[in-house]
């Protein structure tokens, strides 16, 4: 029986890029004993995200919307709340603003046979990042090794922010993911409790590109940069 693996996207005014995110996945998953659907959750984009979806819209892409935005952390515990129902063997969380690399879908899935976590790092010897405006570089640095030393078992993950994972859905079950914050700590809170439960874990090198049509949604400025650092060590 092949295994199901649902890569979960949020979305929030996003119509430039959707379309272009969607069919560069439905292109992707190719490894054998293995299926996929997509699943958006959007937040209640104000522009033609949900229309965008529509056109494309096919029977292995699943719509959700929240009735207001509350965080990409709130999002990603509602879709998870929303799969659990299908009994996925692993979910995916991707960006939709396309500064996550495509690749990593098909590498991680060949390993999920070894692993029960499998991360995307910035931060591996073959790893890129593209993005010419990324200015968070130095906070997630600084963030990761401050972590770490508060909580050993995250050495493991290179890149402890990275948005970008694969997580075998057995482990997501011993979560209590009401816990978990509603907003970008989401990842952070995560993979605290992911290195708690499990030693299987590994990374993959990325290439983190450019955003697509558009400026990043969050404005790092210097008091959000330390208010940030400040939720890695909690």
């Amino acid at each position: 029986m092949e295994k199901l693996i649902i890569i979960i996207i949020p979305t929030y005014n996003e119509e430039q890029i959707i379309q272009k995110t969607i069919k560069k996945i439905q292109n992707q998953i190719n490894v054998y004993g293995y299926v996929k659907k997509i699943c958006i959750i959007d937040s209640n984009s104000t522009d033609n995200t949900i229309a965008k979806i529509q056109e494309i819209k096919t029977d292995n892409i699943i719509l959700f919307t929240e009735e207001e935005k509350r965080g990409i952390g709130s999002a990603y515990k509602n879709a998870i709340r929303a799969v659990s129902k299908l009994s996925p063997y692993a979910i995916i969380t991707f960006d939709a603003d396309g500064q996550h690399d495509v690749t990593f879908i098909n590498k991680s899935i060949k390993l999920l046979n070894k692993y029960s976590y499998i991360n995307a790092s910035r931060f591996l010897e073959k790893s890129k990042i593209n993005d010419k405006k990324y200015n968070r570089k130095i906070v997630t640095i600084i963030g990761n090794k401050l972590l770490k030393v508060v909580h050993p078992s995250l050495n493991k993950i290179t890149d402890i922010s990275s948005g970008l994972q694969i997580i075998n859905f057995a482990i997501i079950q011993k979560i209590n993911i009401d816990k978990l914050s509603d907003n970008y700590e989401f990842h952070v809170d995560l993979k605290k409790n992911i290195c708690k439960l499990t030693q299987s874990i590994t990374e993959i090198d990325i290439q983190f590109n450019n955003r697509i049509n558009g400026n990043s949604k969050r404005n790092y400025n210097i008091i959000e940069k330390i208010k940030y650092i400040i939720n890695f060590i909690k």
